[in-house]
């Protein structure tokens, strides 16, 4: 039986091997866990802030129509009230008062049948213009993303090499023995 005190080195050196092999897979795979992580965050923020927006801006929009709408309808009302005054005024002065009462009547039911009007004209703008403001926000979305989602894929993958690299030359060497120099003869097998 042959003695080959080298295969003890070769143990040490596997074993070497395989606990460097296993700290770099643990290394890739947190890098790996970390940017999906991320990337994940980053969407769904992304996916929170655009629904954020469009419920305020509606609710803006439409905050802002129901006071435009309340300021015309008293603007009109008192625009109609002073007009009717001075309809009344000078209908009295020519006592045509029959006349003034029938004006008031049709002002009402003119008063009404615009106003039911004006609402659902506003209710059709409103939905025009929602629908509208979604569809361009959803474009501009898409774009940005796809902008966005490139150069993040392209800085990603350049630190990924950058760090893999750096990992591969800072791995420990494996030092074998000259065995011509420590007075060992090497044998054949064979």
């Amino acid at each position: 039986m042959y003695h080959t005190p080298w295969i003890p080195n070769l143990l040490t050196d596997r074993q070497t091997d395989r606990q460097t092999d296993r700290q770099t897979d643990r290394q890739t795979d947190r890098q790996t866990d970390r940017q999906t992580d991320r990337q994940t965050d980053r969407q769904t923020d992304r996916q929170t802030d655009r629904q954020t927006d469009r419920q305020t801006d509606r609710q803006t929009d439409r905050q802002t129509d129901r006071t435009d709408r309340q300021t015309d309808r008293q603007t009109d009302r008192q625009t109609d009230r002073q007009t009717r005054q001075t309809d009344r005024q000078t209908d009295r002065q020519t006592d045509d008062r029959q006349t003034d009462r029938q004006d008031r009547q049709t002002d009402r039911q003119t008063d009404r049948q615009t106003d039911r009007q004006t609402r659902q004209t506003d209710r059709q703008t409103d939905r025009q213009t929602d629908r509208q403001t979604d569809r361009q926000t959803d474009k501009t979305d898409r774009q940005t993303d796809r902008q966005t989602d490139r150069q993040t894929d392209g800085q990603t993958y350049r630190q990924t090499d950058i760090q893999t690299q750096t990992q591969t030359d800072n791995r420990p060497k494996t030092i074998y023995p000259d065995h011509s120099k420590l007075g060992i003869k090497m044998r054949n097998y064979v």
